[in-house]
């Protein structure tokens, strides 16, 4: 598999629940579930987003994906992957 190196986020598509299609630069695609994140996660900055609504508001900002400006945000190449 590649490497994210200099890869950025083209587009994100929520699918359901907890889960983007991520689009990257190179012309990649993965499904991400961010669902076991959030629900690890005990930062109290993150647990709005176990709520669907809020969840959706991401953002593609500078090649990436991020909620709040910058309040949540996960590096390329983890998304890359598929898993965070």
């Amino acid at each position: 598999m590649k490497t994210a190196k200099n890869i950025t986020i083209k587009s994100a598509r929520h699918l359901k629940n907890h889960r983007l299609v991520v689009e990257f630069s190179d012309g990649a695609w993965r499904a991400v579930d961010f669902k076991p994140f959030l629900e690890r996660s005990n930062y109290p900055g993150y647990k709005k987003y176990r709520k669907i609504s809020e969840f959706k508001k991401y953002q593609i900002i500078d090649g990436n994906i991020n909620w709040d400006d910058y309040n949540m945000i996960f590096h390329v190449e983890d998304l890359y992957k598929g898993k965070i």
